[in-house]
């Protein structure tokens, strides 16, 4: 029910396409990479998995899904369209850390939005800065939750169709190991997310920050399931109080996007927005 605009990147999971139906004038539509949908525990794990939940669930810092389906022999997740955004790992600098305070209202997004996500029973399992959008106003939302849930659940039943080497610093241990991806999987990348937002760099390694922060990022890291935070839930919590501890306020979204401008001057929106509207429009 979609009609295919123009391509607009090839990424680790497919092809990006703008797409038009079903009532949206524009969105989101990925052909899932042909090894992935190739691979019978990759097909199971998208259309069995979370999938069904993902429909139902919205929330401001996360990206809808619109549709996952088979056509033929191709694999298409539909998504909500975000205009003039980029991922978070194009706007990174490696080996310079973003403002406390910029690090702090990013992370505080992702968090809320994947709590939400564990409350109502879905977990992402690949958050990656490439899964994390900013918009030219500073708001930040997650994306890639049916396509990433699936490619780690598959990578754990012992397919080789994705390769773990793309999510280095983000994976946790038990993934590597053979362990599905649950909650405590989404717990460890966003420690490693917040290592990285403050630091420039990812884990391992120190961070040099402020004390409650750095306990919370340390025990969301922990290698021990025991002794991290069992969910996004938890960690929110935790998070809330740390940033009180440690006298932290947060920015603007405002302030975030001039922030992310400055990393990337002059950067180019997605596609002509004012052209598309016009061309949609008429």
């Amino acid at each position: 029910g979609f009609t295919l605009g123009e391509q607009l990147s090839r990424q680790v999971y497919g092809e990006q396409y703008r797409a038009s139906g079903e009532g949206r004038r524009d969105a989101r539509l990925l052909i899932v990479n042909g090894d992935l949908a190739a691979d019978a525990r990759f097909g199971d794990a998208l259309l069995a998995g979370t999938a069904s939940l993902l429909g139902a669930f919205h929330h401001r810092a996360v990206v809808g899904t619109v549709v996952v389906a088979r056509d033929g022999k191709e694999l298409v997740i539909v998504t909500e369209a975000v205009r003039g955004a980029r991922t978070l790992e194009e706007l990174l600098v490696a080996g310079r850390g973003l403002p406390p305070r910029v690090a702090a209202a990013i992370a505080r997004s992702v968090i809320d939005g994947i709590a939400t996500a564990h409350a109502v029973g879905i977990t992402h399992g690949a958050l990656h800065p490439r899964s994390i959008l900013v918009d030219d106003d500073g708001v930040v939302r997650v994306t890639d939750f049916a396509v990433g849930h699936a490619a780690m659940a598959a990578a754990a039943a012992g397919s080789d169709a994705m390769s773990l080497r793309g999510f280095g610093g983000y994976l946790a241990p038990e993934i590597a190991l053979g362990d599905a991806p649950g909650t405590a999987t989404d717990v460890y990348a966003l420690g490693a997310l917040l290592f990285t937002l403050l630091s420039g760099v990812t884990p391992p390694g120190t961070l040099e920050t402020t004390p409650a922060i750095e306990r919370l990022v340390q025990r969301a890291l922990d290698t021990d399931l025991t002794r991290r935070f069992a969910n996004a839930i938890e960690l929110q919590e935790n998070f809330a109080e740390a940033l009180e501890d440690d006298r932290w306020d947060l920015a603007t979204p405002a302030e975030v996007a001039r922030a992310l401008a400055e990393l990337m001057p002059g950067r180019a929106h997605d596609g002509d927005d004012g052209i598309e509207d016009l061309l949609a429009s008429l």
